[in-house]
């Protein structure tokens, strides 16, 4: 016989080299089958590829969101924020740069450069504003 151990927690099986991380509430209780005509299924498909993501997960947004034209919607406004994250990344490297040869040179040097910085800031600060406007109630938080 093994020496194992009863209360030892099992691992998880390793999928395609990588394990599945556990979930913190312990899997899933309920499990729902949606039945689709080949028409029904073209059309949910392509909303799913449309938009990146499995058809399951088409479901869930739809459901959280309010329907699935809200769920697109919403994968837009989060596509386009993480381009703005991207943009703010960027800015604040040269930020950076642009500190580092005004504390060396102890002059500002790159004075245009820097107004010009902060002005693209300001736009992208406008431009994050709008986005969250156009985000539902339950997501602004």
């Amino acid at each position: 016989m093994a020496d194992e151990q009863p209360d030892t927690p099992r691992v998880a099986k390793l999928f395609r080299g990588r394990r599945r991380a556990n979930s913190a509430s312990g899997p899933r209780q309920h499990r729902v089958v949606i039945r689709h005509t080949d028409d029904e299924w073209v059309r949910v498909s392509a909303l799913a590829a449309a938009q990146s993501i499995s058809v399951p997960r088409l479901y869930e947004r739809a459901l959280l969101a309010g329907g699935v034209v809200a769920a697109a919607e919403l994968s837009a406004i989060h596509d386009e924020l993480y381009g703005v994250r991207r943009l703010l990344a960027i800015d604040s490297n040269n930020l950076n740069q642009l500190a580092r040869i005004a504390n060396t040179t102890e002059r500002l040097e790159a004075e245009q450069e820097l107004l010009a910085l902060v002005e693209h800031l300001a736009k992208v600060a406008d431009r994050i504003t709008d986005l969250i406007g156009k985000l539902p109630e339950s997501e602004r938080s």
